[in-house]
């Protein structure tokens, strides 16, 4: 069982800050030449640490040979967030706001439609076309009585998309409506009369966003003299004759393409998240906590490489006993996924006790932050992992899922 961290002095916990993305070329070959913008963490020489011994001795850049390699294995082409597969991406943000997983992965699901739809896919993206994709308008394209943009779906519909059940779904979207989070109505005329429209309150959830990141940008655009503010006050209803044109909302803020990693600078990223690829959310019998915390751990055993494609290695660099380790406890996952430390606690129980996806050690990894305790160290159980892809049950099942919402996103 994975007990609770205890510090013996009263230390301010690090603040990590990592998605399941390509990252670039993160670490320079030599220490004069670094471009301050492919520094994209805060703690990111995590990424290249073995130990504070084996670092030196295995070099920065160079690739670690180690045993039941993940990034080798059979299952990592079809699991590894770099691959192209049907999946839902998880912001950081979205997590730490709602403080639990199915709630992160329906409000996920939600603000991927109102999002910019993207020549790369039209089942799921991470956030990642950056103008390296053609992109074309929202997703969600009904306009209610009021001239507000909505999604028009039904709570059936938003089950079998995030493949949670009918009365989970309907749960979360009352609690949602409840906190101001969104307005939902059901649609009386037009073409999609009998559906239930909804649509995001912009200004709560600008404050949802500000206050898990921390992100001043909101106050500018959405405050008591912000410039959204300003356009969504003067709008008016057209003029019979005159083309319909939308309310401001979510969608045409720029708030919303920093959250969603549509304004970045040369590929710097403004907030992070997780890939929870559907093969591994239904290999988790459907648990989103243990899904999203796998597919992290599962990010740091793939492989970085740099702006010209040189592979670099994987992202975990601790080697002991020829294995390739991360050192990740319970509080920095937390802080990563965004998710609450107790229920990081019971999913990895779930992923090392129950489904043996993932083996832990205990090791001393820092001595002068950890006061020598011991710290959890995980790596993937490649065994385990490889039998996702004979199982025809898991196979057929994330496949329902990836065709549902082909057919709902045309």
């Amino acid at each position: 069982m994975i007990t609770q961290e205890k510090y013996r002095r009263h230390i301010k916990p690090r603040t990590v800050d990592y998605s399941n993305e390509q990252y670039g070329r993160i670490f320079p070959d030599n220490g004069e030449d670094i471009d301050p913008y492919s520094l994209l963490g805060p703690y990111a020489f995590e990424d290249r640490l073995q130990s504070r011994e084996l670092a030196r001795r295995a070099g920065k850049n160079c690739p670690i040979h180690s045993k039941d390699a993940w990034h080798e294995s059979l299952a990592y082409e079809l699991l590894s967030p770099e691959n192209y597969h049907s999946g839902i991406w998880i912001p950081n943000w979205a997590a730490k706001g709602v403080r639990n997983a199915n709630k992160a992965r329906l409000l996920s699901w939600l603000l991927w439609w109102f999002d910019d739809e993207s020549s790369r896919s039209r089942v799921a993206d991470r956030g990642t076309e950056r103008g390296l994709y053609e992109t074309g308008p929202c997703r969600a394209r009904v306009m209610d009585d009021l001239g507000e943009r909505c999604l028009g779906t039904s709570c059936s519909r938003l089950s079998k998309e995030v493949n949670l059940s009918r009365n989970t779904v309907t749960s979360i979207l009352r609690k949602f409506e409840q906190e101001n989070l969104i307005v939902t109505k059901r649609c009386d005329s037009g073409i999609f009369s009998g559906r239930l429209l909804v649509r995001f309150n912009p200004f709560r959830l600008a404050t949802k966003y500000k206050g898990a990141t921390g992100d001043d940008f909101p106050d500018r655009e959405f405050g008591k003299d912000g410039y959204f503010r300003r356009r969504w006050i003067a709008w008016e209803p057209p003029v019979a004759g005159e083309d319909s044109k939308f309310r401001p909302g979510w969608y045409e803020s720029d708030t919303r393409k920093r959250a969603m990693n549509r304004d970045s600078i040369r590929g710097q990223q403004i907030c992070r998240g997780t890939w929870v690829s559907d093969w591994i959310f239904v290999a988790c019998e459907k648990k989103a906590a243990s899904a999203q915390v796998l597919s992290q751990v599962l990010w740091w055993f793939s492989v970085k490489t740099d702006n010209n494609g040189t592979d670099l290695g994987t992202r975990a660099r601790i080697q002991r006993h020829d294995y390739l380790w991360i050192a990740k406890s319970s509080r920095q996952l937390s802080q990563e996924t965004g998710l609450p430390d107790r229920t990081v606690r019971r999913a990895l129980d779930y992923l090392i006790e129950d489904k043996q996806f993932l083996l832990k050690g205990f090791w001393r990894y820092d001595n002068r932050r950890d006061r020598g305790q011991e710290t959890l160290h995980l790596r993937p159980n490649v065994g385990p992992l490889n039998n996702l892809l004979t199982s025809k049950q898991i196979e057929e099942e994330a496949w329902e899922i990836e065709s549902f919402r082909m057919q709902n996103a045309m």
